[in-house]
């Protein structure tokens, strides 16, 4: 036997006396033991389920140690869930060696098989087994039980350090491997890589402060294994009951119910959630911080058109969702998106004034939040830890009200410059807005086509031909969609046509630039008529929709491509 007390061992004694220095080993031990491992198996097994939204303990996480702390939540977002990790991969290393201590190799040797079994990496488990076999044995002959136990921990931190270092935090969505589950991965900007080593630093901190106590508590205790073990088991249990209480179970199932692609915000755009999942989170969290956006994801999972079928009642349960949301979050930016659609809504109706009025009102909540001056990842610093994610949220959050304010603006002008009161005129409208709602399916351009049919000649055929237009393709080989603007620009001049149709070629054009020398130069052709249309705008009127819509982005591709033309080309 080992002993737990002076490290003696001696195969041809019992289990009852320590020869040397007369431990007795009380027969509750072995209970401790094995409310210790059950706890120790549960933490494992927990945080195993965490990284895969699986119950099932075969199923192992695709994410390398470096980014747990970027799912189901990012720390980021919240820092306290990368502290909450370093605890967990604390109790990973701590409770083997300490079990160790208390009750030999054979012991902790156990604590490592069960969380080999049932965590989330078995190389964890191997490093945890390597620090038992140093701190709790006899190999080292070591006096000090404190020293034991600290250099029992330098297996699993340089397994957390080396992990992380090795992590590539550029990769995309990994392709997942028998055993495995595909999560949508989270990873880290190249400013904010150095958070990954947060968990491994914060996991370095509690585990010594995890064996100072325990440690501590058994030799005040002459190592009866009691009073150690229960401060162990309290301890492994930390980390489980703090993800609660300071990331919160809405975080935690906000994360897990994303689908396969970044969520919310990436781009300005709102990506939709599945229906069934969106509806759980709902029910379970009504009144979470996150329940506005998944309310708006909701609203557009449900107006998401499938092979350009609509089910009937689509229409009426988002537009109760989207009023829901102006009910119950009337400040929140997701509130602009709700007045957006509600003014969509109101327009495929023929309800004009009405979806006026509600454009209006969304873009009044669009200049509620201003982007930070500065980029928050210009200058981080760990330092920067809990205040980065505030900021990035309200620079995407702002990124995201500039799209709705540009869709919005777009959407007034459309009724504004094209409403002339006739019958035909204002079915053809009503048809434009529900063609937009079927943009992405086949059956948009034939909708575009109804339009033109419903009032031949109408106002809103330069906005028909523009939309027409950008249904074409645009590849880096297709000039399909950049003749059908140009044809666009010839067929509608001075009109919001045209002034569509330069904007969208120049893009285009600037992204062929790298293979097109001579693009460059026709883009700046596209974007100073669009520039010059524009400033006649403004001056006629202020307020004009359009000059507010499009005039900042003209300007800056403008000074982007005369910038490009006025470098120094790059010899091959």
């Amino acid at each position: 036997m080992h002993c737990a007390r002076c490290y003696f061992y001696e195969a041809d004694v019992g289990d009852d006396v320590c020869n040397r220095c007369g431990r007795s080993y009380q027969p509750e031990a072995n209970v401790y033991l094995g409310i210790l491992l059950l706890v120790t198996g549960g933490a494992a097994w927990t945080l195993r389920n965490l990284l895969t939204g699986e119950a099932d303990p075969f199923i192992r996480p695709t994410l390398g140690l470096g980014l747990w702390a970027t799912w189901p939540v990012s720390l980021v977002d919240c820092p306290a869930y990368g502290l909450v990790v370093g605890a967990w991969l604390a109790m990973m290393a701590a409770a083997p060696v300490l079990t160790g201590l208390m009750y030999g190799k054979r012991g902790g040797w156990l604590a490592a098989i069960v969380i080999a079994i049932l965590g989330p990496d078995p190389l964890l488990a191997a490093a945890a087994a390597l620090g038992v076999w140093i701190a709790a044995g006899w190999t080292l002959r070591l006096q000090s039980k404190l020293v034991s136990a600290m250099l029992g921990l330098v297996p699993s931190v340089a397994y957390w350090f080396v992990a992380t270092a090795m992590t590539d935090f550029g990769r995309l969505e990994p392709t997942p491997a028998p055993g495995t589950v595909s999560v949508a991965l989270k990873t880290l900007a190249p400013a904010l890589q150095s958070l990954a080593y947060v968990p491994p630093i914060a996991g370095v901190i509690l585990a010594l402060l995890a064996c100072l106590l325990v440690v501590a508590i058994g030799q005040a205790d002459r190592w009866h294994v009691r009073w150690p073990a229960a401060l162990a088991t309290l301890l492994v249990t930390g980390p489980v009951l703090s993800l609660p209480a300071f990331v919160g179970v809405d975080e935690i199932r906000y994360g897990l119910y994303q689908d396969a692609v970044p969520p919310a915000l990436e781009g300005g755009v709102l990506a939709p959630m599945s229906r069934d999942k969106a509806q759980t989170f709902l029910a379970r969290h009504p009144s979470s911080p996150r329940a506005a956006e998944v309310r708006a994801r909701l609203a557009l999972e449900i107006e998401q058109v499938k092979s350009g079928v609509r089910s009937g009642d689509a229409p009426r349960k988002s537009e109760e969702i989207w009023q829901e949301i102006l009910t119950r979050h009337p400040d929140s930016p997701w509130a602009a998106d709700a007045r957006l659609h509600l003014g969509d809504a109101a327009a495929r109706q023929g309800l004009f004034p009405q979806a006026a009025e509600a454009y209006r009102r969304a873009l009044a909540q669009t200049i509620t939040i201003s982007a930070p001056a500065d980029d928050p990842m210009a200058d981080f610093t760990l330092v920067d830890l809990f205040s980065i994610g505030a900021d990035l949220r309200t620079r995407q959050e702002a990124e995201h009200l500039r799209t709705i304010r540009l869709d919005t603006l777009i959407h007034l002008a459309i009724i504004l410059e094209n409403q002339k009161g006739t019958q035909n005129n204002s079915r053809a409208l009503a048809l434009y807005f529900v063609a937009q709602g079927l943009k992405g399916t086949n059956a948009y351009r034939g909708s575009l086509k109804a339009v033109a049919d419903a009032d031949p000649g109408g106002p809103l055929v330069d906005n028909v031909a523009y939309d027409l237009a950008m249904c074409e393709p645009d590849g880096p080989k297709d000039l399909a969609r950049i003749e059908a603007l140009k044809k666009t620009v010839a067929a509608y001049p001075g009109t919001d046509g045209e002034l569509l149709a330069h904007a969208a070629v120049a893009k285009s054009l600037i992204r062929r630039a790298a293979s097109d020398p001579g693009a460059m130069r026709e883009a700046r052709q596209h974007l100073t008529e669009a520039h010059a249309q524009l400033a006649r705008r403004g001056a006629q009127n202020p307020l004009d929709p359009y000059f507010a819509a499009l005039g900042e982005m003209v300007d800056k591709e403008l000074v982007y491509v005369q910038a490009q033309l006025r470098a120094p080309e790059k010899s091959p």
